[in-house]
């Protein structure tokens, strides 16, 4: 599977990474959110099965990131990350899922194990 992982604290998007690549994943990360639109919007696009997003960066938030991820690829997951509050209650059930920060380490691999597998990834 293939996961974008996009969190203005370098090490959180290392961190995830590792994580991700020792369970068998591709990752590509991001440490800023305007990067991370520019991407979404490239011809060069790989649509993933999931993306993994802070709520709280500056400029652009997550949540603006999960509503501009499924506005163009609505079957693409988002996992919203914070290390403050809960989910704002506009997102919930929103093809999203929330994970508090730091991770309890089960529950992050729960939430990776429970995506479904593409049969395919597109490129755009």
């Amino acid at each position: 599977m293939v996961f974008h992982v996009i969190d203005d604290q370098p090490f959180i998007c290392f961190f995830i990474s590792e994580v991700l690549c020792n369970l068998g994943h591709e990752v590509e990360t991001f440490t800023s959110s305007e990067r991370y639109m520019e991407y979404l919007e490239s011809p060069g696009y790989l649509v993933p099965t999931a993306v993994f997003t802070d709520i709280t960066m500056p400029f652009i938030s997550g949540y603006e990131l999960m509503e501009a991820v499924h506005r163009q690829f609505p079957e693409t997951h988002v996992v919203l990350m914070s290390g403050v509050g809960e989910i704002n209650s506009r997102y919930k059930g929103c093809g999203c899922t929330f994970l508090r920060k730091p991770f309890d380490m089960d529950v992050f691999e729960s939430v990776v194990d429970s995506m479904p597998s593409p049969q395919h990834y597109r490129q755009v």
